[in-house]
């Protein structure tokens, strides 16, 4: 199946594939609770949501199926947010988490200083993976952050 996955930008008709990937990855690690993405309103029309100036959200397609999308989101001039990282479960541990985070991040350096990112305990091959990345944990919650229920917020110099 490698072959045949792609990653571009999304399109309206992916919308709701996204939108499954996401809430049924949250609750599979008992996220579905208010302060996670779970519950946000983009969720319902992510390409509208994306098309802002230097906003961008990616898939992971065959086509026909998403299997795992990223963003970028502006939080002012020199920062974006890292938004929305999702991998279906049967093809975790393969590698495209990485290859979202690195076209993601690709992008971002093209307009940003900075990419924030906040995740959760629960998620800790995700925790690895941006520490992997160069990712340097902050010690407190940005005034930005709006998932109140996120632990562990990320900065990273690009």
């Amino acid at each position: 199946m490698q072959e045949t996955l792609k990653i571009q930008p999304i399109e309206e008709k992916f919308n709701s594939g996204v939108k499954e990937l996401v809430q049924s990855t949250l609750m599979e690690f008992k996220l579905n609770v208010p302060g996670t993405a779970y519950f946000d309103p983009e969720l319902t029309d992510l390409t509208r949501h994306y098309q802002v100036e230097k906003a961008e959200y990616w898939i992971l397609t065959n086509g026909e199926e998403v299997f795992g999308g990223i963003g970028i989101y502006p939080i002012n001039s020199s920062t974006c947010e890292i938004q929305k990282l999702y991998i279906k479960s049967e093809l975790r541990g393969q590698g495209w988490g990485g290859q979202l985070l690195r076209h993601a991040l690709s992008y971002a350096s093209k307009y940003y200083q900075f990419a924030y990112l906040d995740t959760k305990t629960e998620l800790s091959d995700a925790i690895g993976m941006y520490k992997k990345f160069g990712f340097k944990e902050l010690k407190v919650a940005p005034d930005h952050s709006t998932h109140n229920l996120m632990d562990h917020w990320f900065l990273k110099e690009l």
